[in-house]
């Protein structure tokens, strides 16, 4: 298993087989600080809604064991 820089395991999305490596490269190093940007606050929200639908969830099956009683 070898890497062809150090941009081959950090980008699942991009094949192998695609052929316009340099374009790809220069359009994410042009795009990566408003990703960052975005994907910061992105993250933290994804996480907190998950947090709280988990909760949710644990907090309907409580109410339906609880009912069924």
């Amino acid at each position: 298993m070898h890497r062809k820089g150090p941009e081959g395991p950090r980008l699942p999305g991009k094949r192998k087989g695609d052929g316009k490596g340099k374009i790809v490269r220069r359009n994410i190093s042009v795009h990566s600080r408003n990703l960052r940007f975005f994907a910061a606050p992105l993250l933290v929200i994804f996480v907190f809604v998950r947090s709280l639908a988990y909760q949710f969830f644990l907090a309907i099956v409580l109410v339906s064991q609880y009912s069924r009683r």
